[in-house]
């Protein structure tokens, strides 16, 4: 592993948070795109990773759900890590993860809404079967 590229702090309890971007220090010319794992029980920054100029924040998630310890934890995100690839990573490594869904996922969110539609399981038969 490029560890130019990559922090990683081990010990990290709770939940990771996988923010969109954490600016570099110094001028908007220098700045370093990062994308980074926030561990709420340390108040920090638990990992970090570079995101090149020719990817995005999505391919540098997947890098990070790869040096994480997630298992037992809880991820959480942004809309932009909703993606098939990065919950399968999380779940894969024996975490969960609570993400958004939005308009543009119109599949998602009617597959969402269809399992809360759903009537809870009973011994009472369904009205429309009583007569």
């Amino acid at each position: 592993m490029d560890t130019s590229r990559t922090n990683y702090r081990s010990d990290y309890p709770g939940s990771a948070n996988l923010p969109a971007q954490v600016p570099g220090r110094g001028t908007l010319a220098s700045a370093v795109h990062l994308v980074a794992a926030y561990a709420p029980d340390v108040h920090g920054a638990v990992a970090q990773v570079r995101v090149d100029g020719k990817t995005n924040e999505h391919k540098a998630a997947r890098q990070l759900l790869g040096i994480l310890p997630i298992s037992g934890k809880v991820i959480t995100g942004g809309a932009m890590f909703t993606q098939r690839d990065l919950c399968a990573a999380v779940i894969e490594g024996g975490g969960d993860y609570i993400l958004p869904a939005k308009e543009n996922q119109p599949t998602l969110l009617a597959n969402i809404a269809a399992v809360f539609a759903e009537p809870e399981a009973g011994l009472s038969p369904p009205p429309s079967c009583t007569a």
